[in-house]
């Protein structure tokens, strides 16, 4: 039985109910009420909370199984042409080495940038990546993280340009955004076709109404293959890691985008993508304007 006390609050109430006879003949009912609301209350978080651990492990399994089938590619790949170099080194030509090398050290990147996205969302889930927001001017991070993917631009003659303003400050942990700014670029260069641009930009949004905080809205834009709609929604679900190959059949785990919403929702920000099928597309997410008065 549910009610409502004096202050409002809803009441949850156990009845208990028991004839009274007298001479063999019922004369009443007698009742005892029990205020179980707060018993109530906690079954229903248990139940939640075993409910979310279903889905979490349920997600890790999914996860992990992923995960291990795709670190498997790129380390078959490797076994299986340099066992080709190593057994008919002496009967190859220098082009058919060189593609062989390409391979092996294409996939040894392609693992290298798996596992660093997989050892940052352990630390980041298991609560060892500290949270350490800062003054950080944008243009020199994305600067950063420009030259550090330039030779993967560089080989698709992709062409990235930063047209974030010098004046752009933002309160960010920058270990946080570094991870950021690398999984968004690089995934732009994967899907940007050989000839391509990106462009990096950041907009600055009006302050909320009710704290008065401002953001900066920051976006990675290309003009590769873009994808279809029911693709672009499910990028950043947790239940289901989405990746197809890039422009250069280049591989990846869908896991990239996963680490990326879940540090801009750490800023307190949140991360979107648009895009065109043939035309290409826009990634931008929100993260806290500088503040000299509070921060």
């Amino acid at each position: 039985m549910n009610s409502i006390s004096l202050d409002g609050k809803p009441i949850t109430y156990e009845i208990k109910a028991s004839l009274i006879n007298e001479d063999e003949k019922t004369i009443g009912i007698q009742c005892v009420f029990s205020d179980i609301t707060e018993s109530k209350i906690s079954r229903l978080l248990l139940e939640k909370y075993n409910t979310d651990l279903q889905e979490l492990n349920t997600t890790k399994d999914k996860f992990f199984s992923i995960i291990a089938h795709d670190l498997r590619n790129p380390y078959s790949s490797m076994i299986g042409f340099s066992e080709l170099l190593l057994e008919d080194l002496e009967e190859l030509s220098k082009d058919e080495i060189r593609d062989s090398l390409k391979i092996i050290h294409s996939s040894a990147k392609n693992s290298l940038n798996l596992l660093e996205n997989l050892l940052a969302w352990s630390r980041l889930e298991t609560g060892h990546m500290h949270f350490d927001p800062s003054k950080v001017v944008l243009a020199e991070m994305v600067d950063e993280v420009v030259n550090v993917l330039f030779s993967l631009a560089y080989r698709k003659k992709i062409e990235i340009n930063n047209l974030v303003g010098s004046d752009v400050f933002l309160y960010s942990d920058k270990n946080m955004l570094n991870t950021i700014l690398n999984n968004l670029v690089m995934n732009a260069i994967k899907f940007t076709p050989i000839g391509g641009e990106i462009n990096i930009y950041a907009t600055k949004l009006a302050a909320e109404p009710e704290s008065d905080k401002q953001f900066f809205k920051i976006s990675v834009a290309d003009n590769g293959i873009g994808m279809d709609a029911l693709f672009c929604k499910q990028l950043f679900s947790r239940s289901k890691l989405i990746s197809s190959p890039g422009t250069e059949k280049e591989q990846g785990t869908g896991m990239g985008l996963l680490l990326t919403r879940e540090m801009v929702e750490r800023h307190g920000g949140i991360i979107s993508a648009e895009s065109t099928p043939g035309k290409g597309s826009v990634f931008s997410f929100l993260i806290p304007a500088f503040d000299s008065t509070k921060n």
